[in-house]
This record gives C-alpha cells, sequence and structure tokens, in this order.
C-alpha cells in the first residue's frame, strides 16, 4: 500500500513539475528576412523605382510589362492580389508561405499585416495552417475588416490557430473560403527583381522556397516560379510569421541555435527621423548611445514591432541596445 502511494506521489510530482513548465512565445522572422523592410514599412509608397510599395496591387507589373516591350499579359496597373476585384484578371484564391525549421515546434499561430475588407453577408477568409503536404491542420478566421487609416500605420496583429500542433515544415496560408465574390485583402511581404531586362532592381529576401498560390476552383498549389504572372514575384517572402512556444530552459535546438543579435532588427540604416524595430522577442526598451559609450536616449518598446521617433538626434553613427527577456542585442545605425 505504501508503495502504491508512494507512486501516486511521485507521478503527482512530476505531473507539477510538468505543469510548472514556462514558455517563450516567440513571432520567428527567418534570419533571411529579418533585415529587410516590407512594403508596410515603405517610406515613400509612391517610388516607381521600388516594388515594395505597390506589388500588393500589382503596380510594378504594369510598369515591368512596359520595360519588357509588352511580353507579359496585359492586366491594369492597380489590383489587389486576392479577392473580388481579382476575379477577372488573375483569380487568385490563396497564397501559401513555406517555413523548414531546424527543429519540431509548437506553432500555435501567426503574426501579419493584413490590409483589406470583405461585405457583411460575404462567406469567411481564413489563415491556414497546412503540414507539408498542403494538408490543412489549424485554421483562424481573419476579421471582417481591418479598419487602419494607412499604409504607414498597418499594426501587426496576432491570429491564433484553433488547434496547436507540433510542426517542422509547414506552410502559413491565406485563403478566402467561400467570400470570394465578398472581399479584396492585401498581405505584407518582401520581393527581389533579379531579371536584368525588368526595372534592374534587386530587393528583399526569400527563403529556402517560393510561396505558391492557389487558383480559384483549382485544387493544385501552383509554386510563384511556375506561374505566367507570378515568375516576376518568385523572389518573395509573404509576411505570414509563425508564432511558436519555445520551453525554458533552452532546450529547443532551434533557440539555441539563435544568436540574440540575428533575433531583433532596426532600419532604415541610414535613418533620418524614425527608425522601426522589429524582433523574435518581445523587447522591453531600447537604449541608444553615442560613438563616444554616452547614453542619449532611452525608448520604451514592450512590443516585437514598433517605430520610434528619432528626429531629435543629431547626424552621426549611434549603437542601439534592445533590452529582450533573451538578452541584450546591440545594432549601430547612421543618422543622416
Amino acid at each position: 500500500m505504501k508503495k502504491i502511494v508512494l507512486i501516486i506521489a511521485f507521478i503527482l510530482i512530476c505531473l507539477q513539475g510538468k505543469a510548472q513548465q514556462e514558455y517563450d512565445t516567440i513571432i520567428y522572422y527567418p534570419p533571411a528576412v529579418l533585415n529587410c523592410p516590407m512594403w508596410m514599412d515603405s517610406v515613400n509608397l509612391n517610388n516607381p523605382t521600388d516594388p515594395s510599395a505597390y506589388y500588393q496591387m500589382f503596380y510594378h507589373y504594369s510598369e515591368m510589362r512596359r520595360t519588357c516591350n509588352g511580353n507579359l499579359p496585359l492586366i491594369p496597373s492597380v489590383e489587389y492580389v486576392i479577392g473580388a476585384s481579382d476575379t477577372i484578371y488573375i483569380r487568385n484564391r490563396a497564397f501559401a508561405q513555406p517555413y523548414h525549421l531546424d527543429s519540431t515546434v509548437l506553432v500555435i499561430g501567426l503574426a501579419a499585416k493584413v490590409y483589406g475588407h470583405k461585405a457583411l453577408m460575404g462567406g469567411y477568409n481564413y489563415f491556414r495552417l497546412m503540414d507539408s503536404s498542403k494538408t490543412e491542420i489549424a485554421y483562424v478566421q481573419i476579421p471582417s475588416s481591418i479598419p487602419d487609416p494607412s499604409y504607414l500605420q498597418i499594426q501587426q496583429r496576432k491570429y491564433y490557430f484553433n488547434n496547436q500542433v507540433m510542426l517542422k515544415d509547414f506552410y502559413i496560408a491565406a485563403d478566402v473560403g467561400n467570400g470570394y465574390e465578398a472581399c479584396n485583402y492585401e498581405f505584407d511581404h518582401t520581393c527581389s527583381f533579379t531579371d536584368t531586362s525588368c526595372l534592374k532592381i534587386d530587393k528583399g529576401c526569400y527563403e529556402d522556397e517560393y510561396p505558391y498560390l492557389l487558383k480559384l476552383h483549382a485544387t493544385q498549389w501552383t509554386r510563384f516560379d511556375q506561374d505566367t504572372v507570378y515568375n516576376y514575384y518568385r523572389k518573395m517572402h509573404i509576411g505570414f510569421f509563425p508564432i511558436i512556444l519555445v520551453p525554458r530552459p533552452d532546450t529547443s535546438s532551434l533557440v539555441n541555435e539563435i544568436d540574440i543579435d540575428n533575433t531583433c532588427n532596426v532600419f532604415p540604416n541610414p535613418a533620418k527621423d524614425r527608425l522601426k524595430v522589429i524582433s523574435q522577442f518581445k523587447v522591453k526598451d531600447i537604449e541608444i548611445y553615442n560613438i563616444s559609450g554616452t547614453k542619449v536616449k532611452t525608448i520604451e518598446i514592450n512590443s516585437y514591432e514598433k517605430f520610434v521617433d528619432i528626429s531629435d538626434l543629431k547626424a552621426g553613427t549611434y549603437i542601439i541596445k534592445l533590452h529582450t527577456p533573451r538578452g541584450i542585442a546591440t545594432k549601430k545605425i547612421l543618422v543622416e
């Protein structure tokens, strides 16, 4: 009897220990895109030589068509990438961004910037979590409208899946579902153009594998470089970033392999009036030091990303220390 009681007590202690396991909730930005501003971070949205600003409405597709002497299909210069106004032209139903991590992690949601709307009587729109075979294993509904007043003020929001799943290779997709005729949406991204005949632009990053798209009524996903239109946008990373739980202490090889300086970034660099702070771990605050080592400014952040005002800084080189739960990351910037 005593042995049984001891065994039960031992099991309860073990369960209590597991219940007390603490986790870090992080937004995972691939190193390949951590240093890349996205179109919703662009300062000059009307720059005709910068595809990061107007990809979402195919502004630069029109520019490429002119530059490439009309060898591309004709579509309007301004169109949403997904939704009702797109039905006549490219007929996209969904986009998917692949992820290939170094170890299995618990995926609980995603962080993304979304801009758009749908009719009140329209169907639903989703973010979907898919396994390596592109089979849906979790989802979350996108709100009916995103009321940000302007592109530069669009906030990155968190969307939590209905299931928490352990994964290593997976896709995060945005899908208009059965509300295709009643919605328009745009998504954050970076893109690169390396075709010397088209704009001669090389901007942005991509991670391991090209994004995918799904046409209306299609059953097969198409990789960007295999599509007639999206071939010209193939070097791109769509800004659907997984939210993952990482146990403490650092038992996950994923976190062990992450250098704290590689989990944070500040841009643009050089900068003028403001900086964007972005991090996989929540940043408590930043300290700014001049080149002589004197602290000139402390700014409270308490977020994974935030714009900060530096208009009061004189031109010169500065060191920025970002305080996170996992340590201090250090960055050097030039203020013009």
